[in-house]
């Protein structure tokens, strides 16, 4: 009896310390946006919950744009025939 309230108490204890570091995982990113640059005031953020907040410092209106592409769309390299110009240095 007593092994099954100390495996209950140690259960309840793990699941609260799971809910205290999901909670501190939310990250909050401000961007600051104006005429001619963009400046976030972080690039990188973990895994987790992400609150973006976009500030306009400029004259202009603007507007923020979030677009999803593919994990290594930036590891790809174009095929010859999408090659716009080449040069050699």
């Amino acid at each position: 009896m007593f092994a099954l309230f100390f495996l209950t108490f140690v259960c309840l204890v793990f699941n609260q310390f799971a809910i205290a570091q999901t909670e501190t995982r939310e990250k909050r990113i401000t961007i600051v946006l104006k005429d001619f640059y963009v400046h976030p005031n972080t690039t990188q953020a973990k895994t987790g919950r992400l609150t973006l907040e976009a500030v306009n410092e400029g004259m202009s209106i603007h507007e923020l744009v979030i677009l999803k592409i593919p994990r290594h769309f930036h590891e790809k390299k174009p095929s010859p025939s999408r090659v716009l110009s080449q040069s050699i240095l």
